[in-house]
């Protein structure tokens, strides 16, 4: 009974995770990743944390969503069509629209973090936001969020060396929940 019930939740488990070690973009000497942006669990965890960012800002006039490089019109179709109305890809004459754009992803089994680039203000300034995901039952949801209060680049740096989501209890207190 209890090896059928275990079996049944490591195939579940598995399914939904997709594959269960992801870098994109790749790190150096990360061989055991995988680093398919049109992976299953990459697309669910973009299409979950963006989604989480763009209903917490509420684009009025429409945004724009750039998936990693080399991502296909297939996967973008699949992130695009789990958004709320107004999405967009990459496109010519959408300079005053804001713009998401997946900057890195990281998946760790259970648990994935993506880092997302998006306006922080109507001046034009744009702040790197990361979003924690994570898997139950009920397939990937977004737990948390931590703002970036540095430039994006050096964010992003800050963000790739940084654990995908187990953070020291100090961290935690200190980062920035929306």
């Amino acid at each position: 009974m209890f090896a059928r019930l275990f079996l049944v939740f490591a195939v579940l488990s598995l399914t939904a995770c997709g594959s269960p070690y992801v870098n994109i973009p790749p790190l150096q000497g990360d061989s055991p990743a995988a680093h398919d942006p049109d992976g299953a669990s990459v697309a669910k965890v973009e299409a979950v944390a963006l989604k989480h960012l763009i209903v917490r800002d509420n684009p009025a006039d429409g945004y724009v969503v750039d998936l990693p490089a080399g991502t296909s019109k297939q996967t973008y179709a699949q992130v695009l069509d789990q958004l709320p109305v107004g999405a967009q890809t990459v496109g010519e004459g959408q300079s005053g629209l804001p713009h998401y754009e997946v900057a890195q992803v990281q998946v760790r089994g259970f648990s994935a973090q993506v880092d997302i680039i998006r306006p922080a203000s109507a001046l034009g300034k744009q702040e790197l936001v990361s979003v924690y995901v994570a898997v139950d039952m009920d397939g990937w949801y977004a737990q948390k969020t931590r703002v970036w209060r540095v430039p994006v680049d050096q964010a992003l740096a800050l963000a790739r060396a940084a654990p995908p989501v187990e953070e020291p209890a100090e961290e935690q207190a200190e980062q920035a929940t929306e």
